[in-house]
């Protein structure tokens, strides 16, 4: 990130700290993830991003992201997730009690 960041590639960075998908793993200890946002925070700065030139945002403080992901819920059913060869299921963390549109939002392809 921070490479991208002093490359000059780009006019603008964003890098998103994922609480919400974070609770994926963590749903038993949201308290360890809200901890865990001014951690990351200060280990991106402590690297050398710097706030003029990448902004850092909380990705539960975007309304806009979990709009996307009911809208994506809606109209994506499991069965064709589970088909979609650009989602790789080994990937995924599913487990129990976690829903597939949280899994689904924070797979890596």
């Amino acid at each position: 990130r921070v490479e991208l960041q002093n490359s000059g590639e780009y006019d603008e960075i964003h890098i998103m700290i994922a609480d919400a998908q974070a609770l994926t793993d963590n749903f038993d200890n949201p308290k360890k993830v809200r901890e865990s946002v001014f951690q990351v925070a200060l280990d991106y700065l402590s690297v050398g991003l710097v706030p003029e030139k990448t902004h850092m945002f909380i990705q539960s403080e975007v309304p806009q992201l979990h709009e996307l992901t009911v809208y994506y819920m809606n109209l994506v059913t499991v069965s064709r997730v589970q088909r979609n060869p650009t989602v790789s299921l080994r990937r995924c963390s599913w487990k129990a009690g976690s829903s597939y549109g949280i899994q689904v939002s924070t797979c890596r392809t």
